[in-house]
């Protein structure tokens, strides 16, 4: 996906994803809550970061934390070409967590909540960034994506399937 495309795309649906992070909050016990973090969109075949925004509220303490890891699994997922996730290679003892998912030419990458939040906030987003196009076989890769990531990743994420549910509702009319 063009690279104009997704930027315009997100600067559409930048307020939903603070409603993502408030159902992610929904399904979480209210110690474990986050009111913010980073998301970091990467060119995925170049490598190049393409825009990195602050969403919600970051505490001050946290800032740097959150930043660095919404990069970092950026970086890593583009290092390994044959994962479709970056919790194909975290590694907790190392500070390199899941959150991060490969779009159709875009990595995903977030970083505010655990490890599954993450994942699943990123999988929202590149639902609502990546439109259903009307080229047929670009159409089939996304529907193999969203397969994967709706079928696959939710059987070791539970936090897949309600974030995704609210990414269909918050798109309702607003496919370009």
């Amino acid at each position: 996906m063009k690279t104009i495309l997704i930027l315009d795309r997100l600067n559409l649906i930048y307020p939903k994803i603070n409603n993502l992070i408030d159902t992610a909050n929904l399904l979480l016990p209210k110690e474990d809550r986050r009111t913010g973090g980073y998301l970091t969109i990467m060119d995925g075949y170049k490598g190049q970061i393409l825009t990195i925004i602050a969403v919600g509220h970051i505490p001050t303490e946290k800032q740097d934390k959150y930043l660095t890891c919404s990069v970092e699994k950026a970086f890593r997922l583009f290092g390994n070409l044959d994962h479709k996730t970056s919790w194909e290679s975290h590694n907790d003892a190392n500070m390199q967590y899941p959150g991060a998912i490969r779009g159709l030419g875009a990595i995903y990458s977030f970083s505010g909540h655990q490890g599954d939040v993450d994942e699943g906030i990123s999988t929202s987003v590149f639902y609502l960034v990546e439109p259903i196009v009307k080229d047929a076989l670009t159409n089939e890769r996304a529907k193999k994506y969203f397969d994967y990531y709706y079928e696959e990743v939710s059987k070791r994420n539970q936090f897949i399937k309600p974030l995704l549910l609210e990414a269909k509702d918050l798109s309702k009319n607003d496919w370009i």
